[in-house]
């Protein structure tokens, strides 16, 4: 079994005069935790299954705080820039891998004797899913007109790669 853990704690922080009253704001990429666990399990010679499970703080983003109405349209009012945070985002990875035979028999050119020989081509195959646990991460959030109250808005969120199942095969001459 091998593996890693890691953890980082970090602050991303814009300050533009015409922004944000000028004021210092999150930026999009400021992920104040962000951690990562790896692990690899060695089945056997050629057969290993590995895990990947990744977390981090929800990104910045910035919601309306209110709502006016201008000729019977109805507009957001935003309060302060990124003052909002997407929910935190985690997943589980999981895989097999499964690599091919290195040697093959074949015959000595020199002695012509029956011989153990590197191949040629050098493969391996991995199954594997992504987002294995099947978790909606929210990739946005957008705000609508809230059908049970067309006044009021709703928040709907956007998931993207509920689960993705992939299948590689990867070689070397």
């Amino acid at each position: 079994m091998t593996g890693w853990l890691s953890y980082t704690l970090s602050r991303s922080q814009r300050q533009f005069a015409a922004i944000n009253r000028g004021e210092w704001f999150s930026a999009i990429q400021d992920r104040i935790h962000d951690i990562s666990i790896v692990g690899i399990y060695q089945l056997s010679k050629r057969v290993s299954l590995s895990a990947t499970w990744v977390y981090w703080t929800g990104n910045a983003v910035t919601f309306p705080t209110g709502q006016y109405t201008i000729g019977g349209e109805v507009f957001n009012y935003f309060g302060d820039r990124n003052a909002n945070r997407l929910p935190d985002y985690h997943r589980l990875d999981v895989g097999l891998t499964i690599e091919g035979k290195k040697y093959k028999q074949g015959n000595d050119p020199v002695t012509g004797k029956l011989t153990t020989v590197p191949k040629r081509i050098q493969s391996s195959w991995n199954f594997s899913v992504y987002n294995a646990y099947g978790r909606q991460n929210a990739f946005s959030v957008d705000f609508q007109p809230s059908e049970a109250a067309p006044t009021q808005s709703e928040a709907v969120r956007l998931a993207l790669f509920r689960w993705v199942p992939s299948v590689t095969w990867n070689y070397e001459i």
